[in-house]
């Protein structure tokens, strides 16, 4: 176990891990918005395999941007998972300190 903080400290810290968990959360909404984007683009694409059969898409160039899609998407999730396990540890320490204080 740590030895304990001054109030002093104690704010510091706080403050540190109050701007932690804030700069997480911009990361966090920027990350939300890109997946949505994302996530756009991909049921828009998924709505050109309508016209597939009609062929008015290029099938090769529609199958490259499906994976490219699928790629970024599964990319923005994992980035989305690693900032909810940041944030959930910050918020750990957050009630720790607040214990210890």
């Amino acid at each position: 176990m740590s030895p304990a903080l001054d109030p002093a400290q104690m704010k510091v810290a706080l403050e540190r891990l109050g701007e932690g968990v804030d700069r997480l959360l911009r990361s966090h909404g920027a990350l939300k918005t890109r997946l949505s984007q994302t996530e756009a683009r991909l049921r828009e694409v998924e709505g050109m395999l309508g016209k597939l059969g009609r062929g008015e898409v290029d099938v090769a160039g529609l199958s490259a941007e499906v994976e490219r899609l699928s790629s970024e998407n599964a990319m923005l999730r994992a980035r989305m998972d690693e900032g909810r396990d940041a944030v959930e540890r910050l918020l750990s320490r957050v009630r720790y300190l607040e214990e210890q204080g």
